[in-house]
């Protein structure tokens, strides 16, 4: 990208690269779609005493309220796709309705009935988000044959607004999660499935103990790929990230001028994704490796930083303790600057990596650039 000739990056943002209406998507100018459901939530406290014996009866008794004890959380009319709710005064949107976040649980109920699983237990975020429509939860507890509920110490008030077909049970101990499952009658299981990629030692132990002489089951994999196929509505969550993202060629062409530095740069484009709907939260199932809000914008010898991240382009960060993203090094003029960025939008991740520099990059840079462009063609052309 030649941009010897684009303007000076001033404080004050260009105001047509930050409104809210975007040109549509164009072939070539969005990476891959990458379906990673990563949704940050505002934990919304529960307000009242905080300690003690009657503390907790009455926290006990806010949430048996507010819940039913494990009844149904709301009735009446099924939510459709793109459904409003209000919270805190505001309105928010819905991004599924209430019947497809259902098909979602016969599919994972079909995949334990015939992998002879008789309990879900979802700890992972993403996962929990999926399956019910709120990231609050502690656990989602999916049966074989039955219904699904919550499990959750807080917000109840929160995952009624986001999912109100959802059953609730609140639980402040391990004595009340022994009741509750006691309660459905589901202690007798004996294959209980697990996302063991996140779920800590300690917590797999603590949920091993409610099931006596129960088999647990990794089934982390196998939730990813019943997630991998995706619906008509997630595939328009997609669609309108990449639109948002098809204008970040634009930014990068009206910033860079020479002594920029790599965070200016990335501050600029992290600012345009928040103010245009980023989630702020990349999440990764990788172990050892931390999510990333936005992503990386690193220059030269910076963009082959070693980490422990499995790609090329983690960046050197600002310190040994963030050491992921943009440095404060300036921009040389030629050199290759990699710009990967992710896009959070309703908790769908999108992806794109664009290469950039300030003038014309030397042949050297060009060739292998033309090099990895031809590579790129032949794969795509055998798929």
């Amino acid at each position: 990208m030649d941009v010897s000739r684009r303007p000076r990056l001033h404080s004050r943002r260009p105001p047509d690269l930050f409104g809210t209406h975007h040109q549509p998507l164009h072939s070539g100018q969005l990476g891959g779609l990458q379906g990673r459901s990563q949704v940050p939530g505002r934990n919304i406290r529960n307000r009242g005493p905080k300690s003690g014996p009657r503390s907790a009866r009455r926290r006990k008794a806010r949430n048996r309220r507010q819940t039913g004890r494990g009844k149904r959380a709301a009735s009446g009319r099924e939510r459709p796709h793109g459904t409003s709710v209000v919270r805190d005064g505001k309105e928010t949107m819905i991004p599924f309705g209430d019947a497809e976040i259902k098909d979602r649980i016969r599919a994972l109920q079909t995949y334990l009935t015939g992998s002879e699983i008789d309990l879900a237990i979802l700890s992972q975020n993403s996962d929990i988000y999926y399956y019910c429509g709120s990231m609050q939860p502690l656990y989602l507890v999916v049966p074989a044959a039955g219904e699904s509920f919550a499990v959750a110490r807080k917000a109840t008030t929160r995952i009624t607004a986001d999912a109100p077909y959802l059953p609730i049970e609140p639980f402040t101990s391990g004595k009340d999660l022994a009741a509750i499952f006691a309660r459905r009658n589901l202690t007798g299981a004996r294959r209980i499935g697990l996302t063991l990629d996140r779920l800590s030692y300690v917590s797999t132990n603590r949920l091993a103990k409610l099931f006596a002489d129960a088999e647990l089951t990794d089934i982390a994999w196998n939730v990813r790929m019943l997630r991998a196929v995706k619906s008509e509505s997630e595939l328009a969550i997609q669609k309108r990230a990449g639109e948002i993202m098809a204008k970040v060629p634009d930014i990068i062409r009206a910033a860079l001028e020479p002594g920029v530095t790599e965070l200016e740069l990335s501050a600029l484009l992290e600012s345009y994704f928040r103010l245009n709907g980023h989630g702020v939260v990349v999440g990764s199932r990788r172990e050892g490796v931390d999510a990333i809000a936005f992503g990386v914008c690193s220059s030269g010898a910076n963009s082959l930083a070693g980490t422990k991240f499995e790609g090329i382009c983690g960046g050197v960060g600002l310190s040994p303790g963030t050491p992921y993203g943009a440095s404060r090094d300036a921009i040389a003029a030629g050199t290759p600057i990699i710009l990967d960025f992710a896009f959070n939008l309703d908790g769908y991740i999108i992806d794109q990596t664009r290469m950039a520099s300030i003038g014309k990059p030397s042949d050297h840079v060009l060739a292998a650039y033309d090099t990895m462009a031809q590579i790129e063609d032949e794969l795509a052309a055998m798929l």
